[in-house]
């Protein structure tokens, strides 16, 4: 399974991500601007986020993801209506 932390540096450095590793192979960005999302998250399965905008545009091509984390409380940045349409799970 592939896991991609877009925004690492804000979960805070001191928050260890570590324990993921236990689920597969991760890949961590510290930062993220979202025309670089579709890129980074198009072979991934699990993609953790904080910030970027999780949509359409962003998850395209990204044909493997079952399941965004969202790192903060609400789900502003992430477009439920279509990962329902995927069949994409979104929890925080």
């Amino acid at each position: 399974m592939k896991i991609v932390v877009l925004d690492r540096k804000s979960l805070g450095l001191d928050v260890s991500i570590d324990p993921l590793n236990q689920y597969g192979e991760v890949t961590a960005y510290m930062t993220t601007k979202n025309e670089e999302v579709s890129g980074r998250v198009k072979d991934a399965d699990v993609v953790v986020v904080n910030k970027n905008l999780m949509n359409a545009a962003a998850l395209d091509g990204a044909e493997n993801v079952k399941l965004i984390c969202e790192t903060a409380t609400g789900f502003d940045n992430i477009d439920l209506n279509y990962c329902r349409e995927r069949g994409i799970t979104a929890c925080n």
